[in-house]
């Protein structure tokens, strides 16, 4: 006894279902790494032998069609779908680029958290002999991403730049970049990072009054230090420590002045003269990433010596390059910066010879 016709007929579309179901699940989960998230469904639309098929992500989109709008066809003569990998792949990912730079070049290693999952990049110069590579790309799904730089002490986040940048809300402050995708999309975006400045002070009492630091002349404590940058914006005061020393470290490049807020009953002899926007001795400089430099203050009080005329007083500001990071992964895991510098006294040692007496 044979089955019936329409029995055959459901038979056989169950059959051609389940068949185009598992080629659909390996042509796209064969290739997940692909995609950030894996598609969570399929809906299938079939009649009389011609079988439609939609691929549907629940979580971004409502339907996928592809540039034609025309869905793939399997032939009334056929009793099997297959969709190519090109077709799943085209329709069903965006590309995101994020790119690292940092001023000067470094070894440091820079992370990030996010959406595409935590990961590492670094410059390509120096050679620091590690995997971690100054670019990385993510083919994602179309949606809504968030990626954030956790900012290394010592180094500042300048820039996040972004294209398209309608794509992207950027927000400096915090280091992140919420980028929108949709299908067939390509992302760039770049979070630029420049090394801090380092501005030193010295005070020293000038007794000599050749207006610089004289070997044995004393260094001066509790002398009001105050940077300032872009004229108006004070960016800290300090006291000078028993060295003579205040330190203004790892701060942004720009442009900076430094003053020491005289008091009796100390009058400045270097730089000797008053800056009227500030109403102080001070040092103008402009600092480029990692760029330090160190500025005395000299100071006479009644009885010193007259001070050199100021004509014969050069006031150039010697500035250097900084040097690297120590590790490439400093300024992260509680990392914290250690001024060895202030506890450093630079004066040569005195030397006591002993008493020749003659006989």
């Amino acid at each position: 006894m044979h089955p019936p016709k329409w029995l055959l007929a459901v038979i056989t579309s169950v059959g051609t279902a389940l068949l185009c179901l598992f080629m659909l699940h390996f042509h796209v989960f064969a290739d997940q790494t692909l995609y950030r998230r894996a598609p969570e469904r399929y809906t299938f639309y079939g009649s009389n032998g011609l079988l439609s098929a939609l691929l549907v992500n629940i979580a971004e989109q409502n339907r996928l069609v592809n540039p034609g709008g025309n869905l793939p066809t399997v032939p009334s003569s056929s009793k099997t779908a297959k969709f190519p990998p090109w077709y799943l792949r085209r329709h069903t990912q965006a590309v995101i680029t994020i790119t690292l730079q940092a001023a000067p070049a470094s070894r440091q290693d820079f992370r990030f958290q996010g959406d595409l999952g935590d990961f590492r990049l670094d410059g390509a110069a120096p050679d620091d002999g590690d995997a971690i590579n100054q670019r990385i790309t993510f083919t994602v799904t179309p949606g809504v991403y968030q990626v954030t730089e956790m900012v290394p002490a010592t180094w500042h986040l300048s820039q996040i730049s972004c294209t398209p940048a309608a794509q992207a809300v950027v927000q400096l402050m915090t280091g992140q970049a919420t980028l929108t995708v949709a299908e067939g999309d390509q992302l760039d975006c770049t979070f630029g990072n420049q090394r801090g400045v380092v501005i030193q002070t010295r005070s020293y009492h000038d007794f000599d009054g050749s207006r610089t630091y004289s070997l044995g002349e004393r260094y001066l404590n509790d002398q009001t230090m105050t940077l300032y940058r872009d004229q108006n914006i004070v960016m800290g005061t300090q006291l000078t420590n028993l060295y003579g020393k205040a330190n203004f470290n790892y701060l942004p490049a720009g442009d900076y002045a430094i003053c020491e807020i005289g008091h009796q009953p100390w009058v400045n002899s270097q730089p000797g003269r008053v800056e009227p926007a500030y109403g102080a001795a001070c040092y103008t400089v402009t600092l480029q990433p990692s760029e330090q430099t160190t500025v005395w203050f000299g100071n006479q009080r009644v009885g010193d010596p007259p001070p050199e005329p100021l004509s014969t007083v050069p006031r150039t500001i010697a500035v250097v390059q900084g040097a690297d990071v120590e590790q490439d992964d400093s300024g992260y895991d509680q990392w914290v910066f250690i001024d060895a510098d202030m506890q450093n006294d630079e004066r040569p040692p005195l030397v006591f010879l002993p008493l020749a007496f003659v006989h």
